[in-house]
């Protein structure tokens, strides 16, 4: 889980993910619901965009979104207890 910007690992890691021409924002609600954390996208973020990747699962939720955001050209930050994507 993530809290107040402070990143505290929730310790189920998530299966094997893997997406194929799937919008960012299907594989946003997918990490949310295997990692059990709240990802948001801001607005400026296009949640259509369709993206390829796999998820190994000895990733971590930060390595999984650094990746996600590497792949797709975005940032995040934490917001609370949320991570939150952006341009």
């Amino acid at each position: 889980r993530v809290v107040d910007g402070n990143v505290q690992v929730h310790s189920t890691l998530a299966p094997s993910l893997d997406f194929e021409n799937r919008s960012l924002s299907e594989i946003v609600r997918a990490l949310s619901e295997n990692y059990d954390a709240q990802i948001v996208m801001a607005p400026d973020v296009n949640s259509d965009i369709k993206t390829r990747v796999s998820f190994d699962k000895k990733l971590s939720i930060v390595e999984a979104i650094q990746l996600l955001c590497e792949i797709n050209n975005l940032k995040y930050t934490f917001e609370s207890n949320k991570i939150v994507l952006q341009k």
